[in-house]
């Protein structure tokens, strides 16, 4: 019951965000119990417009939709994110630590 209030929390949360891209690096190395998390709320941010959640990894997962894409250019990859998120993505100023 704590991990479904958890997720949905969690999703309330990015989606207040709005337009937002979780991106969850190496997932195959996640232990099981946070694995199955990631996947169940792949579930409830499929459901919300503005909000995506980006998962790399070795293995498939029933939750997420599998793509295989070769190496990204930064255009390439801004174009894969705003696809994904359903709006633009927000403009970064770069800073500078001097």
């Amino acid at each position: 019951m704590a991990q479904l209030s958890l997720r949905h929390a969690l999703a309330a949360h990015l989606h207040a965000l709005d337009p937002i891209v979780l991106s969850l690096e190496n997932l195959h190395e996640a232990i099981a119990e946070r694995s199955a998390f990631s996947g169940d709320l792949a579930v409830v941010l499929r459901k919300l417009k503005g909000v995506g959640l980006l998962a790399t990894g070795r293995e498939s997962f029933a939750s997420f939709t599998v793509l295989s894409v070769p190496e990204l250019g930064l255009a390439e990859s801004v174009q894969l994110l705003e696809t994904e998120a359903g709006a633009a993505l927000p403009k970064v100023q770069k800073s500078h630590a001097g």
